[in-house]
């Protein structure tokens, strides 16, 4: 069975708008709804900058930014919605392999599980890296 993580096993919202709060305060940006962040959860994370105009320089510091705040929230605390646990160990008692596929980066993918209470029940975790950029939506 294959899931995906943020807002389908895991309760990712608050830390998503945090780390992009921080983000966008260190480049002078006006931010975002938890709205707004909640309407994108999910989406790669272009879907969670509404500027288009932004210079190629200030995109790639706002996603470094970003994703190096939400590395450091995500080793801190990570909620499952409720019936998740219940949920992997029926799957589990199936004989069914656990996984995750997800728009989040690799590294971040296998944080969210190692620090999370997922550790031990994902059989494979993939994250957005070595697709082509073609087939991720931005």
């Amino acid at each position: 069975m294959i899931f995906d993580l943020d807002g389908t096993l895991v309760d990712s919202t608050k830390q998503i708008f945090n780390a992009m709060a921080h983000a966008r305060q260190a480049l002078g940006l006006p931010q975002v709804s938890l709205d707004f962040i909640k309407l994108n959860l999910g989406l790669p994370i272009g879907g969670l900058i509404p500027e288009k105009n932004l210079s190629q320089n200030n995109y790639q510091r706002l996603i470094e930014t970003f994703r190096s705040k939400l590395l450091k929230l995500i080793q801190e605390e990570n909620s499952l919605y409720p019936g998740v646990l219940e949920l992997l160990e029926l799957i589990s008692e199936k004989g069914l392999d656990i996984c995750v596929a997800t728009s989040k980066p690799q590294l971040l993918a296998e944080a969210v599980v190692l620090n999370s209470e997922l550790n031990g029940k994902i059989a494979y975790t993939q994250g957005t890296d070595g697709f082509p950029q073609n087939l991720i939506r931005k």
